[in-house]
């Protein structure tokens, strides 16, 4: 298989979508485990930790959507400088 941009593009949107499920499911069963996590990135100010369905949704669909994007520029760059 010839890697093109638009195949990129479709990895890094699936791996971003795994990687959104795997710490939503994290943050869902363990929410200590992400204070603390908030706490040693010096976000412990952000407030109180609430992953509704619908952002973690909505936020699964962005972050999926961003890594298809930043994917399949990536690709398209990368098949422009190996050009010869």
């Amino acid at each position: 298989m010839k890697l093109s941009a638009l195949n990129f593009a479709n990895a890094a949107g699936l791996t971003g979508a795994i990687l959104w499920i795997a710490c939503a499911l994290v943050a869902i069963a363990l929410p200590d485990l992400y204070k603390a996590g908030a706490d040693l990135l010096s976000f412990g100010s952000v407030g109180h930790f609430n992953l509704s369905l619908n952002s973690a949704v909505f936020g699964g669909v962005l972050f999926t959507v961003i890594a298809w994007v930043s994917g399949y520029l990536f690709g398209w760059s990368l098949e422009m400088f190996s050009k010869k």
